[in-house]
Protein backbone atom coordinates (compact mmCIF):
# COMPACT_ATOMS: atom_id res chain seq x y z
CA UNK A 1 0.00 0.00 0.00
CA UNK A 2 3.15 2.40 0.89
CA UNK A 3 4.45 2.24 -2.77
CA UNK A 4 0.79 2.36 -4.51
CA UNK A 5 0.29 5.53 -2.43
CA UNK A 6 3.78 6.99 -3.31
CA UNK A 7 2.79 6.25 -7.15
CA UNK A 8 -0.27 8.07 -7.17
CA UNK A 9 0.46 11.06 -9.88
CA UNK A 10 -0.58 14.02 -7.50
CA UNK A 11 1.24 12.84 -4.53
CA UNK A 12 4.27 11.90 -6.63
CA UNK A 13 4.57 15.23 -8.29
CA UNK A 14 3.54 17.14 -5.26
CA UNK A 15 6.58 15.54 -3.31
CA UNK A 16 9.08 16.54 -6.04
CA UNK A 17 7.99 20.19 -6.17
CA UNK A 18 8.46 19.78 -1.79
CA UNK A 19 11.90 18.82 -2.51
CA UNK A 20 12.91 21.06 -5.14
CA UNK A 21 10.85 24.30 -2.25
CA UNK A 22 13.33 22.52 0.59
CA UNK A 23 16.69 22.67 -1.47
CA UNK A 24 15.94 26.02 -3.18
CA UNK A 25 15.23 27.20 0.53
CA UNK A 26 18.51 25.65 2.46
CA UNK A 27 20.42 26.44 -0.47
CA UNK A 28 19.60 30.97 0.05
CA UNK A 29 20.02 30.71 3.73
CA UNK A 30 23.24 29.58 6.21
CA UNK A 31 21.71 28.33 9.48
CA UNK A 32 23.89 26.59 12.38
CA UNK A 33 23.08 22.79 12.04
CA UNK A 34 22.81 21.38 15.64
CA UNK A 35 22.55 17.41 16.76
CA UNK A 36 20.27 16.63 19.12
CA UNK A 37 22.83 16.92 22.01
CA UNK A 38 23.68 20.78 20.98
CA UNK A 39 20.21 21.40 20.63
CA UNK A 40 19.56 20.07 24.26
CA UNK A 41 22.69 21.94 25.71
CA UNK A 42 21.29 25.26 23.93
CA UNK A 43 18.09 24.50 25.42
CA UNK A 44 19.41 23.98 29.03
CA UNK A 45 21.40 27.43 28.65
CA UNK A 46 18.08 28.98 28.00
CA UNK A 47 17.13 28.08 30.71
CA UNK A 48 19.34 29.31 32.84
CA UNK A 49 18.57 32.67 31.60
CA UNK A 50 18.09 35.68 34.56
CA UNK A 51 14.52 36.60 33.45
CA UNK A 52 11.08 38.07 34.96
CA UNK A 53 9.20 36.44 32.21
CA UNK A 54 9.13 32.57 30.77
CA UNK A 55 11.78 31.83 27.90
CA UNK A 56 10.27 30.73 24.98
CA UNK A 57 11.67 28.17 22.47
CA UNK A 58 9.95 27.74 18.91
CA UNK A 59 10.52 24.49 17.09
CA UNK A 60 9.31 23.70 13.33
CA UNK A 61 8.92 21.68 10.88
CA UNK A 62 6.90 20.03 8.08
CA UNK A 63 4.10 17.74 8.94
CA UNK A 64 6.16 14.07 9.66
CA UNK A 65 9.34 15.54 10.77
CA UNK A 66 9.14 14.51 14.41
CA UNK A 67 8.35 17.81 16.37
CA UNK A 68 6.13 16.26 18.73
CA UNK A 69 8.37 13.45 19.91
CA UNK A 70 11.48 15.68 19.69
CA UNK A 71 9.95 18.63 21.86
CA UNK A 72 8.97 15.46 24.49
CA UNK A 73 12.71 13.98 24.18
CA UNK A 74 13.94 17.63 25.00
CA UNK A 75 11.61 18.22 27.84
CA UNK A 76 11.84 15.17 29.62
CA UNK A 77 16.13 14.88 29.11
CA UNK A 78 16.02 19.08 30.20
CA UNK A 79 14.35 18.32 33.62
CA UNK A 80 16.56 14.92 34.40
CA UNK A 81 19.38 16.69 33.51
CA UNK A 82 18.25 19.78 35.60
CA UNK A 83 16.71 17.67 38.55
CA UNK A 84 13.47 19.73 38.48
CA UNK A 85 10.91 20.72 35.89
CA UNK A 86 12.35 23.74 34.56
CA UNK A 87 10.88 22.97 30.89
CA UNK A 88 7.50 22.81 29.58
CA UNK A 89 5.89 21.53 26.37
CA UNK A 90 3.01 23.59 24.71
CA UNK A 91 2.28 22.09 21.21
CA UNK A 92 0.73 24.94 18.92
CA UNK A 93 -2.35 21.45 17.82
CA UNK A 94 -4.15 22.62 20.78
CA UNK A 95 -5.17 25.41 18.92
CA UNK A 96 -7.08 24.12 16.11
CA UNK A 97 -10.41 25.13 15.75
CA UNK A 98 -12.81 22.31 17.14
CA UNK A 99 -13.88 19.81 15.24
CA UNK A 100 -17.85 21.44 15.30
CA UNK A 101 -16.63 24.43 14.11
CA UNK A 102 -14.75 23.42 10.91
CA UNK A 103 -18.27 21.43 9.92
CA UNK A 104 -20.04 24.38 10.55
CA UNK A 105 -17.76 26.09 8.26
CA UNK A 106 -16.79 23.23 5.55
CA UNK A 107 -13.29 23.35 6.50
CA UNK A 108 -12.62 19.55 7.73
CA UNK A 109 -11.68 18.30 4.64
CA UNK A 110 -8.48 21.02 5.03
CA UNK A 111 -7.38 20.76 8.93
CA UNK A 112 -4.31 21.77 9.63
CA UNK A 113 -4.25 24.51 7.05
CA UNK A 114 -3.33 27.37 8.18
CA UNK A 115 -6.52 28.74 8.26
CA UNK A 116 -7.93 25.80 10.55
CA UNK A 117 -5.80 27.08 13.64
CA UNK A 118 -6.94 30.13 15.68
CA UNK A 119 -3.97 32.31 15.99
CA UNK A 120 -5.20 35.02 18.11
CA UNK A 121 -6.40 32.26 20.79
CA UNK A 122 -2.28 30.89 20.62
CA UNK A 123 -0.80 34.47 20.92
CA UNK A 124 -3.32 34.91 23.89
CA UNK A 125 -2.07 31.92 25.53
CA UNK A 126 1.68 32.57 24.78
CA UNK A 127 1.29 36.22 26.51
CA UNK A 128 0.08 34.40 29.42
CA UNK A 129 2.51 32.05 30.05
CA UNK A 130 5.59 34.58 29.49
CA UNK A 131 3.83 36.85 32.16
CA UNK A 132 3.05 34.10 34.84
CA UNK A 133 6.41 33.15 35.47
CA UNK A 134 6.28 31.36 38.59
CA UNK A 135 2.58 30.61 38.33
CA UNK A 136 1.00 27.16 37.00
CA UNK A 137 -0.66 27.45 33.47
CA UNK A 138 -3.43 25.03 31.62
CA UNK A 139 -3.58 25.30 27.80
CA UNK A 140 -5.48 22.85 25.35
CA UNK A 141 -4.37 20.09 23.56
CA UNK A 142 -5.14 18.25 20.56
CA UNK A 143 -6.23 14.45 21.38
CA UNK A 144 -5.60 12.10 18.10
CA UNK A 145 -7.54 9.51 20.33
CA UNK A 146 -10.36 11.62 19.41
CA UNK A 147 -8.79 13.67 16.39
CA UNK A 148 -10.10 17.21 18.69
CA UNK A 149 -9.06 19.63 20.94
CA UNK A 150 -9.47 18.88 25.03
CA UNK A 151 -9.42 22.42 27.32
CA UNK A 152 -6.78 22.85 30.00
CA UNK A 153 -5.47 18.95 28.68
CA UNK A 154 -1.58 20.92 28.77
CA UNK A 155 -0.12 21.86 32.50
CA UNK A 156 3.18 24.62 32.87
CA UNK A 157 4.16 24.08 35.87
CA UNK A 158 5.08 27.00 38.08
CA UNK A 159 8.52 25.90 38.14
CA UNK A 160 9.17 25.70 34.33
CA UNK A 161 11.17 28.52 33.37
CA UNK A 162 11.39 27.44 29.48
CA UNK A 163 8.87 26.53 27.63
CA UNK A 164 9.24 24.76 23.73
CA UNK A 165 6.28 25.97 21.61
CA UNK A 166 6.06 23.50 18.68
CA UNK A 167 4.19 23.13 15.84
CA UNK A 168 4.10 23.79 11.54
CA UNK A 169 3.77 27.30 11.98
CA UNK A 170 5.68 28.54 14.57
CA UNK A 171 8.50 31.00 12.57
CA UNK A 172 6.30 30.89 9.75
CA UNK A 173 6.46 34.82 8.30
CA UNK A 174 2.08 35.39 7.74
CA UNK A 175 -0.14 37.50 9.17
CA UNK A 176 -0.52 37.12 13.30
CA UNK A 177 1.98 34.08 12.72
CA UNK A 178 4.61 36.77 12.69
CA UNK A 179 3.71 38.29 16.25
CA UNK A 180 4.10 34.38 17.44
CA UNK A 181 7.58 34.30 15.93
CA UNK A 182 8.27 37.46 18.02
CA UNK A 183 7.55 35.69 21.03
CA UNK A 184 10.21 33.35 20.54
CA UNK A 185 13.81 33.90 22.10
CA UNK A 186 14.95 30.96 19.89
CA UNK A 187 13.17 28.93 16.69
CA UNK A 188 14.62 25.45 15.57
CA UNK A 189 13.34 24.02 12.20
CA UNK A 190 13.77 20.51 12.53
CA UNK A 191 15.22 19.77 8.63
CA UNK A 192 14.09 16.05 8.06
CA UNK A 193 13.44 15.10 3.93
CA UNK A 194 9.64 15.36 2.72
CA UNK A 195 9.93 11.42 1.09
CA UNK A 196 10.76 10.45 4.67
CA UNK A 197 7.74 12.61 6.38
CA UNK A 198 5.42 11.54 3.40
CA UNK A 199 6.56 8.08 4.13
CA UNK A 200 5.94 8.70 8.23
CA UNK A 201 2.23 10.38 7.44
CA UNK A 202 0.97 7.11 5.49
CA UNK A 203 2.56 4.72 7.79
CA UNK A 204 0.34 6.64 10.51
CA UNK A 205 -2.81 6.52 8.99
CA UNK A 206 -2.59 3.72 7.74
CA UNK A 207 -2.29 2.14 11.52
CA UNK A 208 -5.27 3.64 12.26
CA UNK A 209 -7.37 2.12 9.40
CA UNK A 210 -8.04 4.60 6.73
CA UNK A 211 -8.28 4.17 3.15
CA UNK A 212 -5.89 4.69 0.09
CA UNK A 213 -8.09 7.28 -0.99
CA UNK A 214 -8.38 9.09 2.25
CA UNK A 215 -4.68 8.97 2.92
CA UNK A 216 -3.86 10.55 -0.38
CA UNK A 217 -6.46 13.37 0.49
CA UNK A 218 -4.44 13.92 3.58
CA UNK A 219 -0.81 13.82 2.13
CA UNK A 220 -2.32 16.22 -0.71
CA UNK A 221 -3.16 18.41 2.08
CA UNK A 222 -0.07 18.23 3.77
CA UNK A 223 2.20 18.86 1.38
CA UNK A 224 0.76 22.13 0.46
CA UNK A 225 1.08 22.72 4.49
CA UNK A 226 4.86 21.96 3.79
CA UNK A 227 5.36 24.61 1.13
CA UNK A 228 4.14 27.07 3.39
CA UNK A 229 6.19 25.05 6.79
CA UNK A 230 9.43 25.76 4.75
CA UNK A 231 9.31 29.80 4.94
CA UNK A 232 10.04 29.44 8.61
CA UNK A 233 13.37 28.38 7.65
CA UNK A 234 14.45 31.88 6.97
CA UNK A 235 13.63 33.19 10.53
CA UNK A 236 15.10 30.01 12.36
CA UNK A 237 17.58 30.63 14.00
CA UNK A 238 19.24 27.37 13.49
CA UNK A 239 18.50 24.23 11.85
CA UNK A 240 18.28 20.77 13.68
CA UNK A 241 19.14 17.80 12.38
CA UNK A 242 18.76 14.10 14.00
Amino acid sequence: MMQSILSERAVREGLCQIEKHRCNSLLETSKQVLGYSGLLRTLCGLSQVTSTTRVLCGIVGIPGSGKTGLSKRLVEDANAKSGKDICAHLPMDGFHFRNSYLHANGLYGVKGAIHTYDVGALLQKITEIKQTKGKLVRAPDYVRAIHDVVEEAVVIKAEADLVIVEGIYIGVPLGLWENVAKEMKTIMFLDETPKTCVERIIKRNLDVGRSRAEIIDKLINDLDIMKITLQAIESATALVRL
